[in-house]
């Protein structure tokens, strides 16, 4: 059951809480249309297509984390190298892939380096070769940077450009009262979610009235630097990232 104080996580029939019009299933594992659209990865089932990832370097224990129905863009974890030592935290984010001439853009799935020799720079899924999101470091960090992409720690070169910049992705065409992390191809983590950007949901708990303000789903995107000043920290959108491999 996702939420035992939610009454509708009762009726195990209720697809996305009623909320067909704007949700995905949000105890859902990773589809295979979702690996297709951020990973390029297509196959006749979703165990072909697993498959089709351990056979390109991607370590078994990576598949099966992004297919945990908990993860999320924004999660951070320990990872190590083949020998079991350790290298580093790094985040679970969207990449920019491409950019069109009306400034939209296409992104896909990667790693994002917060510390260790990869720090403000991409860690290729080969480097990952098992991986723990529950040590105390990933943890804070993931606390740290929680909806706050922007102050990811970046990498400058001797240009004086960074690497990569790095922002939050505001959904607002998915708007949620409680504070979260963004699943795949918009899935929203919450235990409650206003039906308008203008709404909110006033709830009573413990013998007090409670305002909660909707807010934005919030993705970490990692982008390419274009100019010394860089990015802006925050992109604005009413629709989830569109995949380049959608």
């Amino acid at each position: 059951m996702p939420d035992a104080t939610n009454v509708f996580d009762y009726n195990r029939f209720m697809y996305v809480r009623g909320r067909v019009l704007n949700m995905n299933d949000p105890t859902g594992h990773l589809s295979q249309d979702e690996i297709a659209e951020f990973y390029g990865y297509e196959g006749e089932n979703i165990d072909a297509v697993r498959q089709s990832m351990i056979n390109d370097g991607w370590a078994e224990d990576v598949v099966n984390w992004l297919s945990n129905p908990d993860t999320m863009f924004g999660d951070v974890f320990t990872y190590f190298d083949s020998s079991g030592q350790y290298s580093g935290e790094a985040m679970l984010a969207l990449f920019q892939a491409s950019q069109s001439w009306t400034g939209a853009k296409t992104y896909r799935g990667g790693f994002y380096g917060l510390t260790g020799e990869r720090r403000g720079q991409e860690v290729a899924n080969a480097q990952v070769h098992s991986l723990d999101d529950d040590t105390p470091l990933a943890t804070e960090l993931e606390a740290t940077y929680e909806n706050q992409y922007h102050l990811l720690p970046k990498k400058t070169g001797s240009d004086y450009r960074n690497y990569y910049d790095t922002a939050n992705y505001l959904d607002y065409g998915n708007m949620s009262t409680v504070g979260g992390g963004a699943g795949f191809a918009g899935t929203v983590y919450t235990a409650a979610t206003c039906s308008t950007p203008l709404s909110c949901l006033i709830g009573v708990g413990l013998g007090t009235l409670s305002l909660a303000l909707p807010q934005p789903t919030t993705y970490p995107v990692i982008l390419n630097t274009t100019s010394p000043a860089g990015n802006g920290q925050s992109q604005w959108h009413i629709t989830p990232p569109v995949g380049y491999y959608r």
